[in-house]
C-alpha cells in the first residue's frame, strides 16, 4: 500500500479578504465548538469504474474551488466575534491511497468496505480556519476502480450544493481530459452576488417585519415532538434503517398528490406527522423542514450554504382523515414559503431567549425529500454513489422521503445514537412505511384509523400482555389458607411483635373468637368494619376476623388528621369501629357502635359461612384528584390470587420470617401479611419506633433473622450497606428504581425484585428480578404476574409498539371491584376490555408506560396529575383543591422537584397577592392532609405559565426549588455547636436554618427527624431521642440537647415539669405526637415561656 499526492496541484495562499457572514454561518460556528465537529462534515463517495486520469480529476477539484467562493471561504476568531474570510487562491491536495495489493482485495471491493471507507475518513474535522473547507481522497482498489472521498464543512456547503459540485467537477473534467480550457470559462459566471443573503435583500419577499409577525404567531406555544429515548445506549454515532416503498404504491401517492395539488414532499410530511401524532399521543406538532433558501436569481449555481430549517406547526385534533390532514400541511408549508426566508434566529430570540446554546427546540425533528436523484456523472466513467451512516447528526430524529428514477422509493430513518439503539430505527422505519402504504391505499382513513402495526406485530404485543396462567382451581379465600395452615402447623409462629411469638394456633383461635363478637354485634356480608388500632397481633387478627365475619375492614391511620378519619368513616358507610383505646369524637359520630379491645370472650363461635371469591375484602383509600379521598373494593378474588402469586415468587417456607413494615393503610401491608400467613411463614411485626429508625429497623431484621422484605425505596436507599445476612429475597415496590440501589441490594445470595400495582390491582402486577451480576441503569417495572393482563394503548385504545409510550391499562385476576360508592368513576376507570373474554373490564392507571423488547414494561410517567411521595400515591388535585381553600391563595399547582441537593421534593407554586407566610400555609393543609401531602417548599410566582389548551405548562415552571429560606434568628452569632446542628439540619432538609426556626416550619417530616437524629449521632456523638426534638425543635434546642449529652446536668427547676413530661413518653407516643403535632410546645401561639 502506497499514499502519495496526485498531480495537478500548486496554487500558493494570497492574502484573503474579508466577507460577511450569514446567521445560519454563525451558528455552525457556534455549535462546531460546543457539538461533535464531525456532525458538520457533509461526507460522500463516488466509486469510479473505468481509466481514471487523476490528473484530470486533481485539476478539475482545483477549477471547481477557484469557481465557487464559498469554498475559499474560511472563519477566524479574535476580540470576541467572528469573521469570514475567503481566499481568491488555495490549494486542492488530493492524496491517494493505493490498496491494489492487498490481499483482501484480490477478489474486489465490496460496497461495504467502501462505505467503511467513507466512515474513517468522514470523522476526521474541517478546521474552520483553513480553506478550502473541501478536503478530497482517491483510494486506488485497481486500474479501472476508485473510490473518490468528498468531504465539506456545512458551513459553505448544504445539500443543494452536492449536485452543483458534481456538474461542476463532471465539465471541468471533461474538459481538461480533452485538452479543453481550464478555469472558468465552461460556465457563464452569474451575477455578482454574495455567496450568503441577508433577509432582507430577497426581491420579491415580504417585509421583514411581517415576516417576523408571521413566525412569531406561527410558533408561540409550540412544542417538539416527545418521543422516548433509548439512553442510556452505546456503540454508532447514527443509526439508519430503510423500507422499500414498490410502484404501486409510489403511483398512488403520485395520484392522491395531484388530486390535491400537492407535492411529494406534502405527502410525505402528512404521513410523517401522522406517524408521530400516533407516536406521541401529541397533537400539536412541530417538524423540522428543510428548505433551500436560493431566493436570489442565479445562486441555483452556487455551492454555499443557503439552505435553512423551518418550524412547521401542524395540528391533527380532531381526528381527521387523512386527506383533511394533508390540506392541513399543504396550508402549513405554503405559509412558510410564502413567508421566506425565515428570521429564525430573531424568532428564537423572542420566543424562547433563555434556551440552551446550541439546543433548537423545534428543529430536533425533521422530514426531507431528496427528489429524484440523478446518477452522476464523471466524462465516460461509471460512477456509483457511495453512502455511509454520518459519525454523528444535529439533530435527534431524521426522515426522508428518496424517490428513485424507476418510479419506486424508499423510506428511511436516522436517529441519533446519543439517545437511539439501531433497533429503534428498525421499528420506527418500518411504521413509518405502514402508515405511508395505507395512506396510499386508503386516503380516507382518519389518523387514529392509520395501521400503525401489522398483523404479526400486533398477535406479538397481544402475547406480551399476558402473565403466567393462574392456578386452576381458583385457590380459597385468604382467611381459609390462613386456618389451612394453622391446623398444619399450630406451634408455629405466626407473629413475632417485641419479642414475644403469637403462634398460628392462639392467632386462630383469636381470630375465630373475634369474628363472633364481631357478628353477635350485627356484621354481617356487606359489613364494613373500620380498624382504628396501633400496630400490633391485635389489628392483624381484627383483620383476619372482619373477614372470617364475612364482612369487609376499612384500616385508619392516627397519624392522619382526625378529620380526614372521620371522613373516611362516613365515606365507606362504615357501621362499627374497632379501637384499642378511647376514640376520637370526631369518629365516634360517624358510626353506629365502637369496640374496643380487648373484646370480651363468647361461647363456642358458630362455623364461618364459606367467603365467596367475588366478595369484599376490604376498603382502602387513596388520594382523590377532587380533594376527597376515594375508597378501592378489593375483593376475596384477587386477595387469593395475590397470596398464590407470592407463594410461587417469594417460596416461602416455615422456615421463612417475613418483615411487616407497611402501614395498614397503604395496600403493600396487605402483600405483607396475607401471602405470609397463607403459606405457614412467620410474619415479623415492625413497631412505630422501628419502622421510624432504620437502625433500629435493621436491628430487628438481624434479631429476627428476617428473610423477605418488601421495603419503600427511600429506606432501601438509607439501609443499603447494611448487613443482612439473614436476608434472601428484598423486594421494593415504585415506578422508578436506579441502578445503583440494586447493585447495593441484590448479591449471590440475595434475589432483588422489583415491583410496581396500583390498590386497583390489588397491590401488584408486574415483578422484574434483576439478576446480580447483570447491572443495569434502571429496572423495568417488569412482566405481568400470574393470572393478570396488561396492555400499552395508545389515545386510540390500540396497541402501542415496542418503545412507544401509551397507558398502561391491567386486567385479570388482579383487579380489584372497583371504587366504593363511585359507580361513575369506577365506569370511567374500570372499562371494557375489548382484549380479554366477554364482559372483562380493565384498569385504565393513569401510568404511561412503554414496552421494551423483551416484553418487560418501563415506567414513563403519569398521564395525569398523579404524584408519588415516598411511596405514597397521591393526587395533584387534592393537594391543590386544600391550598384553595386560603382566601388569598388565587392559584396553585403542585408538583415533583428537584431541590439543591438533587433530591425530589414536593413543590407548591402559588399566585395571589399578600400571600400567607409558610407556617400558616402549612396549618391549612394539616388540618385535612396527611403529613406526607404538605409541600416541602412553597413557591411564589406572579402567574402559572398555562399552554394553548389552557393547562398549566410545568414544563415551564422552575425546574428546580431553592428550599431555603431567610433565616428566623434574632441574629445572634451562632455558637460553635449551634453552626454543627444548622449545618446537620440544611442537609437533611436541603434548605438552611436560623438559630430559632422552627424545623416543622421548614418542611421536616417524621423521616426526616429519623435522618437528622441519626446523623447527630454519626457526626457529634450525641445520642437523642424523637420526644427531644419534639419538645425543642430549633437549632438552638437541638444544640442544648446535644450539649447535655456531652455534658450531663441536674434540670433546672423551669425545665422540671417539661422533662417529666418528656420522659414519660413511650417511643410510639412520642413517633405519634411527631406526627400529629398535638405536643402542647408545638402549637403555634403559645409563649416562649411554655415552649
Amino acid at each position: 500500500m502506497s499514499t502519495r499526492p496526485s498531480e495537478g496541484r500548486g496554487r500558493t495562499p494570497v492574502p484573503a479578504r474579508t466577507v460577511p457572514m450569514t446567521a445560519g454561518q454563525r451558528e455552525i460556528w457556534a455549535e462546531s465548538h460546543w457539538e461533535d465537529a464531525s456532525a458538520l462534515v457533509i461526507a460522500f463517495g463516488l466509486r469510479l469504474h473505468g481509466p481514471l486520469d487523476t490528473a484530470a480529476l486533481g485539476s478539475a477539484l482545483e477549477e471547481t474551488v477557484a469557481r465557487h467562493e464559498s469554498l475559499r471561504t474560511g472563519f477566524t476568531s479574535g476580540g470576541g466575534d467572528v469573521t469570514a474570510f475567503v481566499r481568491d487562491a488555495v490549494s486542492v491536495p488530493l492524496p491517494m491511497t493505493d490498496l491494489s495489493g492487498r490481499p483482501d482485495h484480490a477478489s474486489g471491493v465490496s460496497t461495504r468496505q467502501c462505505r467503511q471507507l467513507l466512515r474513517d475518513t468522514g470523522a476526521d474535522p474541517i478546521p474552520l480556519s483553513e480553506p478550502p473547507l473541501l478536503r478530497a481522497r482517491l483510494f486506488r482498489f485497481s486500474g479501472h476502480d476508485h473510490l473518490l472521498i468528498l468531504r465539506v464543512h456545512h458551513a459553505v456547503f448544504d445539500g443543494w450544493s452536492t449536485g452543483v459540485l458534481l456538474r461542476d467537477l463532471d465539465r471541468f473534467y471533461r474538459a481538461r481530459e480533452n485538452g479543453g480550457p481550464g478555469a472558468r470559462t465552461l460556465l457563464p459566471d452569474p451575477a455578482e452576488k454574495p455567496s450568503v443573503e441577508t433577509p432582507d435583500e430577497v426581491p420579491g419577499a415580504r417585509p421583514f417585519s411581517a415576516r417576523l409577525t408571521y413566525w412569531r404567531r406561527h410558533l408561540d406555544g409550540a412544542e417538539p415532538p416527545e418521543l422516548t429515548d433509548d439512553r442510556p445506549v452505546s456503540g454508532a454515532a447514527t443509526h439508519s434503517a430503510a423500507e422499500h416503498l414498490d410502484r404501486t404504491t409510489v403511483e398512488h401517492l403520485t395520484a392522491l398528490a395531484e388530486r390535491h395539488r400537492a407535492t411529494a414532499y406534502v405527502i410525505g410530511l402528512t404521513a410523517f406527522t401522522a406517524f408521530l401524532h400516533r407516536y406521541t399521543g401529541q397533537e400539536d406538532l412541530t417538524i423540522g423542514a428543510p428548505m433551500s433558501g436560493r431566493h436570489h436569481p442565479g445562486t441555483h449555481h452556487r455551492v454555499g450554504l443557503y439552505a435553512t430549517v423551518a418550524a412547521l406547526r401542524v395540528s391533527t385534533a380532531g381526528d381527521p382523515e387523512f386527506t383533511e390532514l394533508l390540506r392541513r400541511v399543504r396550508r402549513t408549508v405554503l405559509g412558510a414559503l410564502d413567508h421566506s426566508p425565515i428570521p429564525y434566529d430573531a424568532v428564537l430570540s423572542e420566543l424562547w431567549p433563555d434556551r440552551p446554546r446550541g439546543r433548537d427546540p423545534l428543529r430536533r425533528v425533521l422530514f426531507s425529500d431528496t427528489g429524484i436523484t440523478r446518477r452522476p456523472r464523471l466524462a465516460e466513467l461509471d460512477i456509483e454513489p457511495v453512502e455511509a451512516e454520518p459519525t454523528a447528526m444535529r439533530e435527534d430524529v431524521h426522515a426522508f422521503l428518496e424517490p428513485h428514477p424507476d418510479g419506486t422509493a424508499t423510506v428511511r430513518v436516522r436517529l441519533s445514537g446519543r439517545l437511539y439503539s439501531p433497533e429503534r430505527a428498525r421499528r420506527m422505519v418500518g411504521h413509518f412505511a405502514l402508515v405511508l402504504r395505507s395512506a396510499a391505499l386508503n386516503p380516507g382513513l382518519r389518523v387514529s384509523e392509520l395501521p400503525l402495526i401489522d398483523e404479526p406485530e400486533r398477535n406479538r404485543l397481544a402475547a406480551l400482555s399476558h402473565g403466567p396462567v393462574a392456578p386452576s382451581p381458583a385457590p380459597p379465600d385468604a382467611v381459609a389458607q390462613f386456618t389451612e395452615q394453622a391446623g398444619a402447623r399450630p406451634d408455629h409462629p405466626a407473629i413475632r411483635f417485641r419479642g414475644t411469638t403469637t403462634t398460628y394456633a392462639e392467632l386462630d383461635d383469636r381470630v375465630v373468637r373475634t369474628a363472633a363478637v364481631l357478628r353477635e354485634h350485627g356484621v354481617r356480608p356487606g359489613t364494613v368494619v373500620a380498624l382504628d388500632l396501633e400496630r400490633s397481633p391485635e389489628l392483624i387478627c381484627a383483620m383476619l376476623a372482619v373477614m372470617r365475619a364475612g364482612a369487609a375492614y376499612l384500616p385508619l391511620d392516627r397519624s392522619h388528621p382526625a378529620a380526614r378519619r372521620a371522613y373516611q368513616l362516613a365515606d365507606a358507610g362504615a357501621e362499627l369501629l374497632v379501637t384499642d383505646g378511647p376514640p376520637d369524637p370526631p369518629l365516634t359520630h360517624r358510626v353506629r357502635r365502637v369496640l374496643t379491645l380487648p373484646l370480651p370472650r363468647t361461647g363456642p363461635p358458630p362455623e364461618p359461612d364459606s367467603t365467596p371469591l367475588n366478595g369484599l375484602a376490604y376498603l382502602m383509600h387513596t388520594s382523590g384528584s377532587t380533594g376527597r379521598p376515594k375508597a378501592v373494593m378489593v375483593g376475596h378474588g384477587s386477595l387469593a390470587n395475590l397470596c398464590a402469586f407470592r407463594r410461587r415468587l417469594r417460596r416461602p417456607g416455615p422456615q421463612d420470617t417475613v418483615l411487616q413494615y407497611a402501614a395498614a393503610t397503604f395496600d403493600v401491608s396487605a402483600s405483607d401479611i396475607f401471602p405470609t400467613l397463607a403459606a405457614g411463614a412467620t410474619l415479623c411485626l415492625a413497631d412505630e419506633a422501628e419502622r421510624l429508625s432504620p437502625p433500629a429497623l435493621a436491628a430487628l431484621m438481624r434479631a429476627e433473622q428476617v428473610t423477605v422484605t418488601n421495603l419503600p425505596l427511600t429506606l432501601m436507599q438509607l439501609l443499603r450497606g447494611t448487613d443482612l445476612p439473614s436476608l434472601r429475597l428484598a423486594q421494593v415496590g415504585g415506578a422508578r428504581c436506579s441502578g445503583e440501589l440494586v447493585a447495593a441490594w441484590s448479591t449471590r445470595k440475595r434475589r432483588f425484585v422489583h415491583e410496581y400495582g396500583p390498590t386497583e390491582a390489588t397491590v401488584v402486577t408486574h415483578t422484574h428480578e434483576v439478576p446480580f451480576d447483570a447491572p443495569v441503569a434502571s429496572p423495568p417495572i417488569g412482566l405481568p404476574v400470574d393470572g393478570s393482563r396488561a396492555y400499552v394503548l395508545d389515545r386510540y385504545g390500540v396497541h402501542a409498539p415496542v418503545g412507544v409510550v401509551g397507558e398502561l391499562h391491567l386486567a385479570g385476576a388482579t383487579l380489584s371491584l372497583g371504587y366504593w360508592n363511585r359507580p361513575a368513576l369506577t365506569a370511567e376507570r374500570f372499562v371494557p376490555d375489548p382484549f380479554g373474554p366477554a364482559g372483562a373490564r380493565m384498569y385504565r392507571t393513569g401510568d404511561l408506560a412503554a414496552y421494551r423488547a423483551d416484553g418487560s414494561v418501563d415506567f414513563h410517567g403519569r398521564v395525569d396529575r398523579q404524584l408519588k411521595v415516598h411511596g405514597i400515591r397521591l393526587e395533584a388535585g387534592e393537594v391543590e383543591a386544600a391550598l384553595l381553600q386560603h382566601p388569598q391563595v388565587r392559584a396553585a399547582t403542585v408538583c415533583l422537584r428537584p431541590d439543591a441537593d438533587g433530591r425530589e421534593v414536593l413543590a407548591a407554586f402559588l399566585v395571589g397577592e399578600d400571600l400567607p407566610v409558610e407556617a400558616e400555609l402549612r396549618g391549612v393543609l394539616t388540618r385535612t392532609l396527611p403529613p406526607q401531602f404538605v409541600p416541602r417548599v412553597f413557591v411564589r410566582l406572579p402567574q402559572l405559565p398555562m399552554k394553548a389548551s389552557g393547562k398549566v405548562d410545568h414544563s415551564r415552571l422552575p425546574s428546580t426549588v431553592d428550599s431555603g429560606r431567610a433565616a428566623t434568628s434574632d441574629g445572634a452569632a451562632l455558637t460553635e455547636q449551634e453552626q454543627e446542628v444548622a449545618d446537620t439540619v440544611a442537609h437533611v432538609l436541603g434548605r438552611p436554618a436560623g438559630r430559632e426556626d422552627d424545623l416543622f416550619d421548614l418542611g421536616a417530616t417524621s423521616f426526616d427527624v429519623v435522618r437528622l437524629l441519626a446523623l447527630l449521632e454519626e457526626r457529634l456523638g450525641a445520642t437523642l431521642d424523637v420526644a427531644t426534638l419534639l419538645a425543642l425543635p430549633t437549632v438552638a434546642g437541638i444544640a442544648a440537647g446535644v450539649q447535655r449529652c456531652a455534658a450531663p446536668s441536674e434540670p433546672g427547676p423551669d425545665d422540671e415539669e417539661l422533662l417529666e413530661l418528656i420522659e414519660a413518653l413511650t417511643s410510639e407516643e412520642a413517633m405519634e405526637l411527631l406526627d400529629r403535632r398535638e405536643w402542647p410546645p408545638l402549637k403555634r401561639g403559645v409563649d416562649e415561656d411554655d415552649r
